[in-house]
């Protein structure tokens, strides 16, 4: 038996990132994480020549299901290069593969697997498709149960299919490793280098914790075996399809709920879902329940016809009026099939988030910039020069911070206590190291500059892009924080005492009504940087000796690295003190105190701090101020100078212009009006 490896030190890869990004010739890959690459989406074009026909809808009969974690017909727009994946720094014979654990196969136990399909890029070589058990606990099997030879079948772009020569029966408890033994290029410049398609965009299910799997011989560890490539290059285009099993007639499947995580009270929620059929036959009627708080507050009655394959739906709903500020629970769930309440394979038939209610919002004063750098990165000064380019470009709307750290070698500026290590641990980049940066510690949610879907984002761009990049980053930025209002302002007074070295911080602010209750669970953290610092850098394959670092991160004023609790002095407004004594060697006049409050990196459970759910830990408004003064930007809860920031129709889609009768405007201070187009 194989034991299942994860990649347990650095993968070396050629990396080209889109828009002719540069973060180096070599990526170190940390432990754990993946070793692929997708398509430079850059100046040239690596689209595969046409070959053949793309396969049509495939036909299934009635107790026929395509199985997998993607179990959709449709592929990411193949002409233009989304998707494409290949490992060509390990060029020859390598098997793709994905496990198909309980998650898929729970409703087809008894069934048999009788064919294979999967997506290519490119025509390539395949030689054969293979299925093998997997243990709950990933031991797979030496050799597969089944197979089918197609080193004479000539394979095209998009799905291909292979007949498996004997069915495998589906066991309950065991799992399966799907795969097909492919030829990989070693030219990332030739099409045929990037062969394997993974869903992206249009992904539909859910995707696998291993992510997908790739077999040959590795030569950075001097093994041949399966390694696991991650979850974050989405699904690999791989299915299976499985007669019979113990699937019901009438089954629907509920996934994907995406939703605005803040509503203006008596305002409009909108959410998107995806829903397919799951069962032997495809219902023709259903009925599906949205909840508030456990209370239906609207029914769609078969609002789309089904299909086998995922769909999304699109809603809005009208919130209660009498709905209280603060967060609150929203649920949609299958009610009925053909006027029948569903008893079986009800496991996937509920989907539910929590949103917040807000009345009000604070004016935006600064974005939070907390930028992961070292003096031994080669590149990382494209990274400070795209920084720098940000804040010329959008004066006195960024507040930087650069997080020197030890991974690269030693680091004058590195914090030795380890808080900046907390920090990097939740923010840095999986696809790349130095130099990157995170917005307001949040996810941004853009294809070109997050890749990853991380908080996170790669900064070494060339200086030829750097005008581009910093513009793009504003922009996803900007259109982010539109959906996100601010409830509190973030104002800075300091005192200095050059004696004694001694500085004193309040940081306070007023907010919206319910404040308090809005941000329950929210830290205020207070950084300390300083600019003018003269050390050696690694500069483009050279040390520079003279190289000037500014915004470096000298100490995290709280108790923790997290930040400390608000200290709230109503249910609106705040005060927190803080006294430090400088280090002799810091100079405050080229010293500034940033300020932030955001959701909390660590939570506290049964007596001790835990990591938190870094998706919740975004900045709700920061500030910064130079030591010894105060900030210069003061904001007070207003409703004025709003301005419109998206569009809709009213079934939901966004508009790039007015178009002619009820359009849905979400406003800059996260109200929604509605407006009449003649």
């Amino acid at each position: 038996m194989l034991k299942l490896f994860t990649v347990s030190a650095a993968l070396v890869l050629s990396l080209t990132i889109a828009n002719a990004q540069t973060r180096g010739s070599e990526i170190m890959k940390p432990s754990g994480e993946k070793a692929m690459k997708r398509q430079d989406r850059g100046s040239r074009s690596l689209a595969p020549k046409k070959a053949g026909t793309v396969p049509s809808k495939i036909a299934l009969e009635s107790d026929e299901h395509l199985v997998g974690f993607y179990t959709t017909d449709d592929l990411p727009d193949l002409s233009s290069g989304e998707g494409y994946i290949g490992m060509y720094s390990n060029p020859g014979q390598l098997k793709a593969g994905v496990i198909f654990e309980d998650d898929v196969l729970k409703k087809r136990v008894g069934g048999q697997i009788t064919k294979v399909r999967f997506a290519l890029a490119v025509p390539v070589d395949v030689a054969n498709v293979e299925v093998r058990t997997c243990t709950p606990n990933y031991y797979i099997s030496d050799q597969p149960i089944a197979s089918a030879d197609l080193s004479t079948t000539t394979t095209q772009i998009g799905w291909n299919e292979a007949t498996l020569s004997t069915p495998v029966t589906i066991e309950d408890g065991m799992y399966y490793l799907v795969s097909f033994e492919y030829t990989q290029s070693a030219d990332p410049n030739e099409p045929a280098a990037w062969p394997l398609v993974t869903d992206m965009e249009v992904k539909t299910d859910i995707t696998p914790e291993y992510g997908f799997l790739l077999y040959g011989y590795w030569p950075q560890y001097g093994v041949t075996d399966w390694f696991t490539m991650g979850s974050d290059y989405g699904n690999l285009c791989i299915q299976a399809v499985v007669k019979g099993g113990s699937s019901v007639d009438d089954d629907i499947v509920l996934k994907n709920l995406v939703m605005d995580k803040y509503a203006s009270k008596g305002d409009e929620l909108a959410y998107s879902f995806n829903i397919k059929s799951d069962g032997n036959a495809i219902p023709s009627a259903y009925v599906l329940n949205i909840t508030v708080d456990g209370t239906v507050v609207q029914t769609l009655d078969t609002p789309i016809a089904l299909t086998s394959g995922s769909q999304k739906y699109s809603g809005r709903l009208a919130l209660p009026a009498d709905l209280s500020l603060g967060s609150h629970n929203f649920a949609v769930s299958v009610a009925t099939i053909n006027g029948k309440v569903p008893t079986q394979n009800i496991d996937d038939d509920t989907l539910e988030a929590a949103f917040t209610v807000y009345e009000g919002s604070a004016t935006r004063q600064m974005h939070l910039i907390e930028n992961y750098t070292s003096v031994q990165c080669t590149y990382c000064p494209l990274g400070h020069d795209l920084l720098e380019k940000l804040q010329e470009m959008y004066p006195s709307k960024y507040a930087w911070v650069a997080i020197h750290g030890a991974g690269m070698g030693a680091d004058p500026f590195y914090l030795t206590d380890g808080s900046s290590d907390f920090i990097e641990y939740f923010s840095m980049p999986v696809g790349s190291a130095y130099p990157s940066a995170g917005f307001d510690r949040y996810i941004l949610d853009d294809d070109v500059l997050n890749e990853y879907g991380t908080i996170g984002i790669g900064l070494g761009y060339s200086s030829y892009y750097q005008t581009t990049a910093a513009t793009m980053i504003d922009d996803i930025v900007t259109q982010t924080y539109s959906k996100i209002p601010a409830f509190v302002n973030v104002n800075i007074a300091t005192t200095y005492d050059d004696a004694t070295k001694e500085l004193t911080i309040r940081v306070f602010g007023d907010g919206v009504n319910g404040a308090q209750q809005l941000l329950d669970g929210n830290r205020l953290t207070v950084y300390l940087t300083e600019d003018g610092l003269v050390s050696t850098q690694y500069n483009n394959g050279k040390y520079d000796p003279d190289y000037v670092h500014n915004n470096v991160l000298r100490k995290i004023i709280n108790q923790y690295a997290w930040g400390d609790e608000v200290n709230w002095t109503s249910d609106s407004s705040y005060e927190n003190d803080f006294t430090v004594k400088l280090d002799n060697t810091w100079n405050a006049a080229n010293m500034h105190v940033v300020a932030f409050i955001s959701g909390s990196y660590a939570v506290w459970k049964n007596g001790d701090w835990y990591y938190g759910d870094f998706g919740e830990a975004y900045v709700n408004n920061a500030n910064m101020a130079k030591v010894g003064g105060s900030s210069d930007i003061r904001a007070t809860v207003s409703d004025t100078d709003v301005t419109e920031t998206s569009r809709y129709a009213v079934d939901g889609r966004q508009l790039s212009t007015p178009v002619k009768g009820l359009n849905i405007v979400k406003m800059s201070d996260g109200t929604t009006r509605k407006v009449i187009v003649r």
